[in-house]
């Protein structure tokens, strides 16, 4: 997901990898590691990418907001499935 954003913004830029590395303070091979989906920035370089871009800033923000909406939708479905009436199943032989 984060890969998109990367590529996106800095992937087509010639030393792309390079440039954004120096900009948040990393090596290039992670970034290039990045770039190719084979692991992703952790939660201190997921910051500096942020505060460094707001264009991946922003990219980042919309996919938290997404999932925000998708856990109230999936909240939403639990609370009507918990709300509705319990039957008891119907034993053979009751009247």
């Amino acid at each position: 997901v984060i890969q998109k954003a990367l590529l996106k913004e800095f992937g087509n830029l010639r030393g792309g990898a390079k440039m954004l590395a120096r900009l948040i303070g990393i090596s290039h091979r992670s970034v290039e590691n990045w770039f190719a989906g084979d692991c992703s920035p952790n939660g201190t370089q997921l910051i500096e990418l942020m505060a460094s871009n707001n264009a991946i800033a922003e990219e980042i923000m919309d996919l938290v907001e997404k999932r925000r909406l998708e856990r109230q939708e999936e909240h939403h479905a639990v609370d009507q499935v918990s709300s509705e009436p319990v039957q008891s199943p119907s034993r053979p032989g009751a009247t």
